[in-house]
């Protein structure tokens, strides 16, 4: 038993961990999901996705404003109407409609996490390739401006 559960787990890893000892079970369909080595994937994966993607999208931002500059110049002007001399806030966020729409578009298009880290647990077919367990791999994400 990875720590004492009280039925009310307080995140995400907390239950990832009562997952792991309640599936400890071989024959259960799920034993082999809920592993220590997908907990630590899984905890990579949290920490890739706080640190590297938004340090990636900040670049992708920058580098597409200077590709599209009437698009920089149209949400430098809805912010200047918008909020004036004020700082942003969650409140003016719905009234920020088309900067919203670019940072959705940015979303949409950007590759934040260009380079996805993987390793096989079981031997697995992915559109016709074989990966061998335990075999590691790269998940490669592109785009345009990436």
């Amino acid at each position: 038993m990875h720590r004492a559960y009280e039925g009310s787990p307080e995140s995400f890893l907390d239950e990832f961990l009562h997952k792991i000892d309640e599936m400890h079970n071989p024959g259960n369909v799920y034993s082999t999901v809920f592993t220590d080595a997908n907990f630590v994937a899984v905890l990579q994966d949290l920490i890739m996705g706080g640190t590297d993607t938004a340090s990636h999208l900040m670049k992708f931002y920058i580098r597409y404003m200077l590709y599209y500059p009437e698009i920089q110049k149209k949400i430098h002007k809805e912010l200047d109407e918008v909020l004036g001399d004020r700082r942003v806030s969650i409140q003016n966020i719905p009234n920020l409609t088309y900067t919203q729409a670019a940072m959705y578009e940015l979303l949409r298009l950007g590759n934040v996490a260009p380079v996805v880290p993987r390793k096989a647990f079981n031997d697995t077919k992915f559109e016709g390739y074989d990966i061998p367990r335990y075999n590691h791999y790269m998940q490669f994400m592109v785009s345009k401006f990436g």
